[in-house]
């Protein structure tokens, strides 16, 4: 929840903007928490439809250091396949570290 406002600022977007938000979650409970840190911490509110529309973790598996490639892959296919313009993907890394990129679909 933390990563992913640092990473909009410096990308110049905002959470309004996305088009696609892919986080992994080791939980179904960790979610709900990142989304309600997301919209305090950036004033935006998450459109649930482009919260992991295609499903996390827990329907396609949390595999152990592959978990950045799978939410990667995830969000550049579907900002392709809907042609949206930005997105962001992001991780937790253990140990309250974590990890989020902005995307942009230059194709569209």
């Amino acid at each position: 929840a933390y990563a992913v406002p640092k990473a909009l600022k410096r990308a110049g977007v905002k959470l309004s903007q996305m088009d696609h938000m892919e986080c992994n979650e080791a939980f179904a409970v960790q979610n709900l928490s990142v989304i309600k840190e997301l919209e305090n911490q950036t004033g935006d509110k998450v459109d649930m439809n482009k919260w992991n529309p295609m499903g996390g973790a827990i329907a396609y598996g949390h595999p152990n250091g592959a978990s950045g490639a799978r939410v990667g892959m995830f969000a550049i296919r579907n900002l392709i396949r809907t042609s949206g313009r930005y997105g962001f993907f992001s991780s937790c890394c253990g140990g309250g570290l974590g990890v989020a990129t902005v995307i942009e679909n230059l194709q569209r």
